[in-house]
């Protein structure tokens, strides 16, 4: 019962459950495994087994920057590669500011980015718990590069919000999020 779009690819070893949807011009690459009744997105390169998430995604960022349940969709190792794709997406020996809400999964979520940034040449400028206002002044006013807030959702205690800043401490541009999105996609850190 399951549904290949055109053009779609699907690579020796991957598993698909029954009822999978994948999505047109959508690739699945060796060894991954869609549990029953997910989606693959149109265009979106599936590298890793889904599992609990409901979908496989081409797109990182939402109206509220990178968002996923806890340890389901949004996962340390997930924080390390998007850490590193941030970091890609900046000049080598750049510096980036980094806090966190008062929630253990947010601090989880946090050090998970911290390892992933310098991974790819970046400086970490550890702010630990603040709001965000105040963080995106300190990236404003220091010499930092960008910065990434991670905070609870205020309207789901079982979501994540990761967000991203400038060098102004404003949001990312959409220009911005496709490239961090293009490399994280093509795991090009």
């Amino acid at each position: 019962r399951c549904s290949l779009k055109q053009r779609a690819v699907i690579f020796e070893g991957a598993v698909l459950g029954d009822g999978v949807t994948v999505g047109q011009d959508a690739v699945l690459h060796p060894g991954v495994k869609l549990w029953p009744e997910k989606s693959v997105e149109t265009g979106a390169t599936v590298r890793d087994s889904v599992i609990w998430g409901s979908q496989a995604s081409k797109t990182l960022f939402g109206r509220y920057g990178v968002t996923g349940l806890t340890n389901v969709d949004i996962t340390p190792e997930f924080a390390a590669k998007l850490g590193a794709a941030f970091a890609g997406s900046l000049p080598v020996g750049a510096t980036v500011t980094i806090n966190r809400d008062e929630d253990r999964s947010s601090r989880m979520i946090k050090r998970g980015i911290i390892g992933g940034l310098p991974s790819a040449g970046i400086n970490v400028a550890d702010l630990r718990t603040m709001p965000i206002p105040v963080a995106r002044y300190i990236t404003r006013i220091s010499d930092a590069s960008g910065g990434v807030h991670v905070r609870v959702a205020p309207y789901d205690r079982s979501v994540i919000d990761i967000r991203f800043v400038d060098e102004r401490g404003l949001n990312l541009s959409k220009d911005m999020e496709r490239s961090i999105e293009r490399v994280f996609f093509r795991e090009d850190f």
